[in-house]
């Protein structure tokens, strides 16, 4: 069986090893491999996804929320992160109360491991349009594609907000998330995993840059999903499948089940 990923982030490098997993010939395609490497958003990961993963247990809990009622914790986290969009269905902030300390997998380990393992199927190659990736066809059997969804179907509407993220060394000993309801506050979620700490702004903040500190703009999904009507090609990952609530190690395992069910 041979098989072909579109894009090499981490949903991408993810999806190749599953598809490996499943004993296929695997290519990537991407059209600027290294620039996906690097930039990958993703601090840590909540399943091993058969990698040999290092662990650690992180303590998460809410600011600013003594006073608050749930709906109440919900709703501000919510309006912080996607701003007025009432169409954004709620997000899961209150499982911190539920969980305090949860489990998390070195991502970047994943991502280096991933990139030594399969980093040579990569090619530097631009997707078009839908037309081109049909015309692949016949050349392998499925496609999987991570790359955002508008690639394919411009024509559809694919909401998203744009946050700033810093970013900075962490002691390795760190390993907490904060998430912050208070209104007063410009940033929603503060996080130190594996020796990285980073900072999440609110919806249409725009912070000054600090001293030793790296800002990047990020594109947030607001969406549930779509699906692909053409058979074996397969949507998935948080911007292939347009899913806000993918995660990077679904990847694994919904490509795992895609390709012992087709």
């Amino acid at each position: 069986m041979k098989v072909l990923v579109l894009g090499s982030g981490p949903s991408g490098m993810m999806a190749v090893h599953a598809a490996s997993q499943c004993g296929a010939a695997v290519t990537v395609f991407d059209v600027d491999p290294q620039q996906s490497r690097r930039n990958s958003g993703v601090y840590y990961l909540h399943d091993d996804c058969d990698l040999l993963l290092d662990s650690v247990e992180i303590k998460q809990t809410i600011l600013g929320a003594k006073l608050l009622f749930s709906n109440q914790i919900s709703e501000i986290y919510t309006h912080k992160v996607y701003g007025n969009d009432s169409s954004v269905s709620k997000v899961s902030v209150l499982d911190a109360i539920k969980n305090p300390i949860v489990k998390g997998y070195n991502a970047g380990q994943a991502i280096s491991r991933l990139w030594d393992l399969y980093g040579n199927r990569v090619k530097k190659v631009k997707i078009a349009n839908l037309g081109h990736v049909i015309s692949l066809f016949d050349s392998y059997d499925k496609i999987i594609s991570t790359i955002p969804a508008g690639i394919l179907y411009p024509q559809l509407k694919y909401e998203s907000v744009s946050v700033v993220i810093k970013s900075n060394i962490a002691p390795l000993s760190d390993s907490f998330i904060f998430y912050n309801v208070n209104p007063n506050d410009n940033w929603y979620r503060c996080s130190a995993i594996f020796g990285v700490f980073t900072q999440e702004y609110d919806y249409g903040v725009v912070e000054q840059s600090e001293l030793d500190c790296q800002y990047r703009m990020v594109k947030k999904v607001v969406g549930n999903g779509i699906e692909s009507n053409i058979e074996n090609l397969f949507f998935v990952g948080r911007y292939g499948a347009w899913k806000k609530s993918t995660l990077t190690h679904n990847v694994y395992y919904d490509v795992l089940e895609w390709l012992r069910n087709v």
